[in-house]
Order: C-alpha cells, then structure tokens, then sequence
C-alpha cells in the first residue's frame, strides 16, 4: 500500500498549522526597529508621534517554536526559529496641525476609496 500520499498531506496540514502559530503574538517578540534602507533606529519608546524617529519603516520579530508542541505530526528536533519584518504602512504626520495622514494608496486610489 502506497502512503506516499498519506504522508504528503500530513505534512502539508502540520506545516499550516506551523505557519497559523508563526502570525500568533504570542510566539512573536519585537526586536529592532529598522529605516527604509535597512538600519536599526534606537530610540524610547513614546505615545507622541513628534517624538519618534522618522522614516520608520519596518519592525524585525523574532519568531521561536517549538513544532512538536504545535504539532505532534512534526519530527523535526530542536526548534524552529527565524526572523522577518514586517513593513508599516507609510504615514505622513503633519506637525503643525498634529495629523496623520495615510500616503499608503496613491492620490487617486484614495479617492476612488472615499467613493466607495
């Protein structure tokens, strides 16, 4: 009997219910906020948004998990552990006025949006 089969949809369910647990906050820890060209930015963290450093651009988590306790289909030893970034969404903030204003969608997408 043939259990090629068997097995490859096993491991497609066990590496889906992996990718579920990567999103899961929990298992994500902040570790470096970044610029558009890539390098760390330092500063502490505030409520104020003229206090923060500009082009913010994304923040790099790292992710720890232990597959076998999300997946007994999972045989792989040790833990599986990686980084990403994830990339905000580009704001402008108006100082004199103290607004924020989306510039994520281009002039006429943000128009055809408030039609809609």
């Amino acid at each position: 009997m043939d259990t090629g089969t068997a097995f490859q949809e096993a491991q497609a369910g066990a590496s889906k219910v992996v990718m579920n647990n990567v999103y899961n906050i929990g298992n994500l820890n902040p570790s470096t906020f970044l610029n558009s060209d890539g390098k760390t930015l330092k500063f502490a963290p505030t409520k104020e948004l003229s206090e923060r450093p500009e082009d913010l651009t994304f923040f790099r988590f790292q992710c720890d998990l232990d597959g076998r306790e999300i997946d007994n289909r999972i045989m792989m030893a040790g833990d599986i552990s990686f980084q990403f970034c994830h990339r905000l969404p580009p704001h402008l903030l108006n100082v004199v006025n103290n607004t924020v204003e989306d510039i994520s969608v281009t002039p006429k997408k943000r128009k055809e949006k408030l039609l809609l």
